[in-house]
C-alpha cells in the first residue's frame, strides 16, 4: 500500500478476518473493489472523478485494494480517495469519512464474509471542523444495541512529528466532548517515554512517519467501519479545537475479550 501524502487525501484501511466467496464468473469478468467502490458511490449519490452519473461531488476516486484470500486479523482492504478542492463538507454533513467507510464496507461485503477487527482513518483536519460536521448526525450510528454486543476499542491518534504537540487538558476536554463522551473511557497524552510500549502497525500513520499522540480505550455498543468513522470524525472535529494541523491518522482496534 502506497499513502499518497497529498493534504487532501483520505484514506481507510480495514482489518480483520476475511473469508472471499466462490467466484461465480471469470476473474477476467469480475468487478474489483476499486469498481465496486466508485459503483456504490455513485449510487448514494457521491459521484467520483471516474464515475458517469455526475460530476464528483465530494472526492476524485485514487485508489482501493482488496486481498484475494483467506485472512485472520490482517489487513484486508484499503481505499485511498482525494477530497475535491480541499472539500469542505456543507453545514451540517457527516464529513467525508462516514461515506468513504459506508462505501467501502458495502464494497467488502460483495466479495467475502468480513468481520472488522480494525480500522485506520487518515483524514486533514481541515476538512472536519465543527463550522461544517454536525456532531448529532452522528449519534444515529452509535445508538446503542442490547447489552452484551458492546465492543471494547483500544484508539490511537497518530500525527505528523513537526505539528504541535497536545497537552492532557485538552485530551481531557476531547473524552468529554459529544458524541465520545458515551464512548471513550481513558485518555491519555502520549510522550517520549510511552510511544515505545505502542507496538507498530501496518497502517498509514507508520508508512507516512507520523507519531502516536493519544491513546485512548472506548466501549462501542456498536462497532463496524461506519462506527469506527464516526468516532474518527468526533476526535477529528475536537482536535480542531487544539493548535494541531495537517493531517491525522486515527487507528481503532478491537481489544480481546
Amino acid at each position: 500500500m502506497h499513502v499518497n501524502t497529498d493534504v487532501d487525501t483520505c484514506l481507510l484501511t480495514l482489518h480483520g478476518d476475511f473469508s472471499p466467496k466462490p467466484r461465480s464468473v471469470t476473474e477476467e469478468e469480475e468487478a474489483d473493489l476499486y469498481s465496486s467502490f466508485v459503483s456504490k458511490s455513485a449510487s448514494l449519490g457521491w459521484p467520483s472523478t471516474y464515475s458517469s452519473s455526475g460530476s464528483p461531488t465530494i472526492w476524485g476516486m485514487e485508489d482501493a485494494y482488496l486481498v484475494d484470500k483467506h485472512v485472520d486479523r490482517g489487513l484486508v482492504a484499503w481505499v485511498q480517495v482525494g477530497l475535491m478542492d480541499s472539500y469542505v463538507g456543507p453545514s451540517g454533513s457527516s464529513g467525508p469519512l462516514l461515506p468513504i467507510a459506508l462505501c467501502a464496507d458495502e464494497a467488502v461485503g460483495d466479495f467475502g464474509d468480513f468481520e472488522l477487527k480494525g480500522a485506520h482513518y487518515l483524514v486533514p483536519l481541515s476538512a472536519v471542523t465543527s463550522e461544517t460536521v454536525n456532531i448529532a448526525n452522528l449519534d444515529t450510528w452509535l445508538y446503542p444495541t442490547p447489552l452484551g454486543f458492546e465492543s471494547s476499542l483500544a484508539v490511537t491518534v497518530w500525527a505528523d512529528a513537526k505539528t504541535p504537540t497536545i497537552g492532557m487538558g485538552h485530551a481531557e476536554n476531547l473524552l468529554k466532548s459529544p458524541p465520545l463522551s458515551g464512548v471513550l473511557r481513558e485518555i491519555t497524552v502520549v510522550d517520549d517515554a510511552s510511544a515505545g510500549a505502542i507496538e507498530p502497525s501496518s497502517s498509514c500513520g507508520d508508512q507516512l512517519g507520523f507519531q502516536p499522540v493519544i491513546r485512548a480505550t472506548a466501549v462501542a455498543s456498536r462497532w463496524g467501519a461506519k462506527q469506527g468513522a464516526c468516532i474518527a470524525t468526533a476526535i477529528a472535529v475536537a482536535l480542531n479545537q487544539t493548535e494541531m494541523n495537517g493531517s491525522v491518522c486515527i487507528h481503532i482496534e478491537t481489544l480481546p475479550v
